[in-house]
């Protein structure tokens, strides 16, 4: 019965039960999701923003809009994982919810520019709405690492023992080797 036991492992876990469902946070959605965050933070990085006052550039436009896909995909990555019944859901759609809110009220005042309506920096809380929406994001982040942490133990999933504890004692030990069993 040990041989079997310590054989179970190794034949790639045939005969152990497991769930056919997938882990959640997987699938097309998250892979989009996810692989659009990736690209728009490689963006972000690769192409500067211009310094205030000066005109807009094509690096700056780069990364206005790669930030802005970035801030908005993060909140929807959070409704898919609350849709899923993701780990701490409740927090996740809250800080989603505030997310998008905050992401809205900075946009506000690029898109009434556009309309032609003179608006001044003055007028706008634009640094504390910017603020809301990285906070935001980042406490959803944090919710989304705890979730991973959490997730093989929500899933029931287990590590295989090789040895478990009710038949260690019918396997024979294996004899430390010391310097001296090693040169002979």
């Amino acid at each position: 019965m040990a041989a079997s036991r310590l054989a179970l492992p190794l034949r790639g876990g045939r005969g152990i039960h497991r769930r056919r469902t997938a882990p959640i946070g997987r699938g097309a959605h998250g892979g989009v999701t996810g692989g659009g965050l990736g690209v728009c933070m490689l963006l972000l990085g690769l192409f500067p923003t211009d310094r205030p006052g000066l005109d807009l550039s094509m690096s700056g436009a780069i990364h206005r809009y790669a930030g802005f896909v970035a801030f908005l995909v993060m909140p929807v990555a959070g409704l898919l994982l609350v849709r899923a019944k993701a780990n701490y859901a409740r927090a996740m759609k809250a800080l989603s919810g505030i997310a998008l809110g905050a992401l809205v009220l900075v946009v506000i005042p690029y898109v009434v520019r556009m309309a032609g309506v003179p608006l001044d920096n003055a007028d706008i809380p634009a640094g504390l709405t910017q603020r809301l929406v990285v906070v935001s994001e980042v406490g959803l982040l944090l919710l989304l690492a705890l979730h991973l942490v959490r997730l093989p133990h929500a899933a029931g999933h287990r590590t295989p023992r090789v040895v478990s504890v009710q038949h260690a004692a019918a396997v024979a030990p294996v004899p430390a080797r010391t310097s001296r069993s090693l040169a002979a």
